[in-house]
């Protein structure tokens, strides 16, 4: 009985050691595919639908294409690279490549455009790209004329202004493009933090323009932007021309910074809960039309003139239907300016404050107005 129990329990050994080799090379096998899969899902493929060729890195496909071709990106693409013709860019997303995504490695910008070249890029990553300090423009510097659609560009690093973009030619985005997570060497008074535009600027769709604001404001201009749709951003530093219409917005960050420049408000848009400097510091013009409005704002930064709708410093003109309403102001004590701070040499038109019968101004705390002397 013992020979046969000793028999059985050494073929049951056998037999178990097999199941666990078995076991161990299906295990590696699996490992190796997958690791394999993986390094294929990664590799970069750049496919010219003109002359259908293929190139595995982007910089080569630009090198070897004709002006007006277009380019197909697939799997995740590394390094910088520079465009000086005219080229469509599409990325195209598998299950088995993911999103195509265009990577500087935290090491170079990633694109860099020339003038005098159109441009359009569509459905892809632009990210971890990076300008050395005192340059500009971490993912794209751009001197041409840019189409950006449904593009996302994130996480890229400059070392002076346009952490993500930096625009001295043309730029339209678009879609559902997000410009988020980019970030500037300098964080003390840093501006444009998400993109810095010295050209013209057009934002549309669902566009979102965006910064952490312990890092730098998120948008900076000394050239023209026009906001459409429903395009959002959390912060703006403008010293050019800013218009904004339809449903767009600035939200939840800094303030809107109206230095030397003209900001215009059309239709529906709006300033609303804005961080602790409230909605809008105006040292040049503020024009507000139609239905357009400034409201649930917050300033508790401690500085008089501080208001938590507008802190006018210099011409604030509301037209039409547009209001102020439900901002308030406990900065600066004693707090003053719920709705507007108007400093002594600044000027109003249309404005009227609450009680009056038209009031454009109200609902704000503790007050609605103040006149500086």
């Amino acid at each position: 009985m013992g020979m046969r129990l000793g028999s059985a329990h050494g073929l049951g050994a056998h037999v178990w050691r097999l199941l666990i080799s078995a076991l161990a090379v299906t295990l590696l096998m699996t490992l190796g595919a997958t690791s394999a899969s993986a390094a294929k899902s990664a590799t970069c493929s750049v496919t010219n639908t003109d002359s259908g060729r293929t190139y595995p890195r982007l910089q080569q496909a630009v090198d070897a294409a004709k002006p007006g071709a277009h380019l197909v990106v697939k799997g995740h693409c590394h390094g910088g690279t520079f465009i000086d013709k005219s080229l469509g860019i599409v990325g195209k997303e598998t299950k088995r490549t993911g999103k195509p995504v265009l990577d500087g490695d935290a090491k170079a910008r990633v694109l860099t455009i020339k003038p005098k070249v159109k441009v359009s890029i569509r459905a892809i990553v632009i990210r971890d790209g990076r300008a050395r300090l005192g340059q500009n423009g971490g993912g794209i510097a751009n001197k041409g004329r840019l189409v950006l659609r449904d593009v996302v560009v994130r996480r890229n690093t400059a070392g002076s202004i346009g952490g993500g973009i930096y625009n001295q030619g043309v730029v339209r985005i678009s879609g559902d493009s997000r410009v988020t997570h980019n970030r500037l060497l300098a964080t003390t008074n840093a501006y444009g933090a998400a993109i810095a535009n010295r050209g013209r600027l057009a934002l549309g769709g669902t566009t979102r323009v965006r910064s952490d604001p312990s890092r730098g404001i998120a948008m900076y201009s000394t050239g023209t932007v026009v906001m459409n749709g429903r395009s959002n951003s959390n912060g703006c530093w403008n010293d050019g021309s800013l218009t904004m219409n339809d449903a767009s917005s600035y939200s939840d960050g800094y303030s809107v910074l109206n230095g030397d420049g003209t900001l215009t408000m059309n239709d529906t848009s709006s300033i609303h809960d804005m961080g602790d400097r409230g909605g809008v510091r105006n040292y040049g013009s503020l024009t507000m039309n139609d239905a357009s409005s400034i409201h649930d704002n917050h300033a508790t930064f401690d500085v008089l003139g501080d208001s938590g709708g507008v802190s006018n410093a210099g011409i604030l003109t509301m037209n039409d239907s547009s209001s102020i309403h439900d901002n308030h102001a406990d900065g600066g004590g004693p707090p003053r300016g719920g709705g507007v701070f108007n400093y002594a040499h600044a000027t109003l038109s249309g404005v009227y404050c609450a009680p009056h019968t038209y009031a454009n101004v109200y609902g704000n705390s503790p007050d609605d107005c103040y006149f500086e002397s």
